[in-house]
């Protein structure tokens, strides 16, 4: 299953706040039958991250997960 719709990134937008939070919902979604996540990140109002800082968060996600 495929998830096309996520605000899992930590401390980016309105959803995850913190890298913790964040792996505890991936390791749910896997647990689901969840293969493969879409990260939507709202960039509005005050959810105004550049894409370097949006990579940055990408990045310290992914070497939290491994």
């Amino acid at each position: 299953m495929i998830d096309l719709h996520t605000h899992i990134l930590p401390s980016v937008d309105d959803g995850s706040a913190k890298l913790e939070y964040s792996l505890n919902l991936l390791a749910e979604a896997q647990e689901q039958g969840v293969t493969d996540l879409i990260l939507t990140p709202h960039r509005r109002r005050k959810y105004r991250k550049s894409k370097e800082q949006l990579l940055e968060e990408f990045e310290a996600f992914c070497k939290g997960y491994t």
